[in-house]
């Protein structure tokens, strides 16, 4: 199981490698800004601004409060005519996640989930579509997305235990699976950040079933076909993967 920092190192990893060979800053065909807590904190009045909010919450860890969980970059698309937020996440395989727990575990109410669509997630109930995500930056980015509209924020994942490992997916069609208790576990959690040097707040569990393959993804939702055809998605995702080991 990896640490915290080691993921933050790999998530480090991938956005420079994203930026390196997709999302260049230089309107070709996408223009990006980052909006994150590390860009905030790069600066004195980030950092003064990041103080004088932490001084309003009941928090007892920096996590505690929606700001920490702001998407990484907003993107404008200078050919399809569009800005969204871009969202990264490293998800590592861990051991402890098998087809016996997640079948325990997950429920079509955690997303209230009509039970059609519940039959077309079964096939996908195995370690290699079980994510996990921060339950304060699920529940903040569905805030975000619902106030402003569908398609707004875009979360891409490395997962090394998925079969395509790079994936993608609008945050609208993101389905839950399971949260851990927010009674016996509450957003903040002293606790939980001693313990696993992490942020200390509690996860859920989405499903990687319905997510794309990202080369997939770009073609089909940035820029246009005649692009993409002049651009190589394919080649560019075979060098974001040997940057990341494979």
């Amino acid at each position: 199981m990896t640490t915290f920092d080691e993921r933050r190192t790999l998530e480090e990893q991938l956005s420079v490698a994203l930026e390196r060979h997709l999302f260049k800053n230089d309107g070709n065909p996408f223009y990006i800004c980052p909006t994150g807590i590390e860009f905030v904190l790069e600066h004195s009045e980030g950092r003064e601004f990041l103080s004088r909010l932490r001084g309003h919450t009941d928090a007892t860890d920096p996590t505690g409060t929606s700001f920490i969980y702001f998407p990484d970059r907003i993107v404008i698309d200078t050919v399809g005519r569009r800005a969204f937020w871009l969202e990264l996440k490293v998800m590592k395989r861990s051991p402890r996640v098998s087809t016996k727990m997640i079948l325990k575990r997950s429920h079509p109410r955690y997303d209230n989930i009509h039970p059609e669509k519940w039959v077309k997630l079964q096939p996908f109930l195995i370690p290699e579509y079980w994510g996990v995500i921060e339950r304060r930056a699920l529940d903040n980015y569905r805030r975000l997305c619902r106030s402003i509209g569908d398609r707004s924020l875009m979360l891409i994942v490395y997962a090394d235990f998925h079969p395509h490992r790079l994936i993608a997916i609008w945050e609208q069609d993101m389905v839950k699976l399971y949260e851990q208790d927010r009674e016996l576990f509450p957003d903040s959690n002293r606790e939980n950040v001693q313990s696993t040097r992490g942020s200390g707040t509690p996860w859920a569990n989405v499903s990687l079933g319905n997510f794309l393959p990202l080369e997939s993804f770009l073609v089909k939702n940035t820029a246009n076909k005649e692009y993409w055809k002049r651009n190589q998605p394919g080649e560019k995702m075979r060098m974001i993967l040997g940057e990341l080991g494979g």
